[in-house]
C-alpha cells in the first residue's frame, strides 16, 4: 500500500515521456519507470494498535482485542488466520474423526459440530506467555476452562472435567462436545488473547419414524407423516422404492414432513423412503404401502382351539379345499 502511494505521488509529480531509456542494468523502460526503480517508498510513521480493514489502517482502541464484541454479540471473523495482530492473534478449530457426517476440514472464525465428537482449538506460537487459559462466553458471561502455567499441571474447572485434554507444547485444547457446548471460545495470555472463536454443536440426528395406514384401499386418500426423535433436521426428502419422489397433482408434500396420495392406485404401492439431514448427519427409514381393491383384500383370520379337561394328545389342524374331490385332504 506504501509502495502504491508513492507511485502514485509520482504519477502526478512527473509527467510519463515515452522515451526510451537506460536504466539500472541497462534495460529499455521509460523515465517514469526508472525514476520509480530509484526511489525508496517512504516508511509510515508508527501508530499504536494498527488493524488492516478494508485495505485502510485504523487505529483500535486501548484495551481491546480483535474479536471483543458487546455482551451477547457474534463474533467477528479473523482477518488474519494464525497471525498475531496488535496482541491479538486468530486461531483454529477442527472436528476429529469419526463423527458422523460433520465437516473435518479445519476451520477458522467459526465451525459446525456434533454432539460427542472431539473438536481440537489450536492457536499460534505464543511471544513469550508464561500462563495461559482457556475461556468461553455465553451471552454477557465469561468463564474459564482451564488454567495452565508452565511447569505445573493444568487446571480444569468441573465442566469440563474428564473431556478435555490441554497439550502443554503447542497449548492447542481438545473437548469432547456436549449439548450446550455451542459458544464462543479464545485463549487468553497475559498481554495477548484470540479473537473469539464461535463453536456451533448439533445433535446429530436419530432414525426418523414413519407413521401412516400401510394398507389403503383403491381409490382412497392416504398420509406418511415422517418425524424425528432427536436432533433438528435441516432438509427432508421422500424416496419410492430407492427413486426421488416429486410432487405432482395427486402426490403431494406438505413442509416435506408429510406425504399426501390423494386417489390412490395399485401403482402407488412400494417402499417409501423418508431422509432426512442437517449439517453433521443423515438418516432414513422405510415404509411399506400396499394399495388393493376390496375385492381382493385377504385379510388374516385367527383360529383358536381350546382344550378343556385332562385330554393329553397332539392337535392338528386341516384344512378342506372346495372344488375337489372329497378324499382330498
Amino acid at each position: 500500500m506504501c509502495w502504491l502511494a508513492t507511485r502514485s505521488s509520482l504519477r502526478k509529480q512527473q509527467p510519463l515521456r515515452r522515451e526510451v531509456i537506460a536504466c539500472g542494468s541497462g534495460a529499455a523502460v521509460t523515465s517514469l519507470e526508472c525514476a520509480l526503480r530509484s526511489t525508496k517508498p517512504p516508511s509510515l510513521p508508527k501508530l499504536p494498535n494498527l488493524l488492516v480493514k478494508d485495505k485502510s489502517i485504523v487505529p483500535i482502541p486501548r484495551g481491546t482485542f480483535r474479536g471483543d464484541s458487546p455482551a451477547g454479540a457474534a463474533s467477528q471473523p479473523c482477518p488474519v488466520p494464525g497471525k498475531w495482530l496488535n496482541r491479538s492473534f486468530c486461531g483454529s478449530a477442527r472436528t476429529l474423526a469419526p463423527c458422523y457426517l460433520a465437516d473435518l476440514r479445519p476451520a477458522t472464525g467459526s465451525l459446525v459440530s456434533a454432539v460427542g465428537c472431539t473438536v481440537q482449538l489450536t492457536v499460534p506460537e505464543l511471544r513469550g506467555s508464561r500462563a495461559v487459559s482457556w475461556e468461553y462466553r455465553e451471552g454477557s458471561e465469561e468463564r474459564v476452562i482451564l488454567s495452565y502455567a508452565f511447569h505445573h499441571a493444568p487446571n480444569v474447572s468441573v465442566l469440563y472435567k474428564n473431556r478435555a485434554t490441554f497439550n502443554e507444547t503447542d497449548l492447542s485444547l481438545q473437548v469432547v462436545l456436549r449439548r450446550g457446548d455451542g459458544r464462543l471460545y479464545r485463549l487468553r495470555a497475559q498481554e495477548e488473547a484470540t479473537a473469539w472463536f464461535h463453536l456451533h454443536v448439533l445433535e446429530p440426528l436419530s432414525q426418523p419414524k414413519i407413521v401412516g395406514n400401510s394398507l389403503v384401499k383403491a381409490g382412497g386418500n392416504t398420509k406418511l407423516v415422517c418425524n424425528v426423535v432427536e436432533g433438528k433436521a435441516d432438509a427432508y426428502w421422500w424416496k419410492k422404492n430407492g427413486e426421488l419422489l416429486l410432487g405432482s397433482e395427486r402426490i403431494r408434500l406438505v413442509e416435506n414432513t408429510t406425504l399426501c396420495i390423494l386417489q390412490a392406485s395399485i401403482t402407488d404401492s412400494g417402499y417409501y423412503t423418508c431422509v432426512v439431514s442437517n449439517a453433521v448427519s443423515q438418516n432414513e427409514t422405510s415404509f411399506l404401502l400396499q394399495v388393493h381393491h376390496s375385492a381382493n383384500v385377504m385379510l388374516p383370520v385367527v383360529l383358536t382351539c381350546v382344550s378343556v379337561g385332562l385330554l393329553a394328545g397332539v392337535l392338528v389342524w386341516y384344512q378342506k379345499r372346495e372344488n375337489s374331490c372329497d378324499n382330498c385332504w
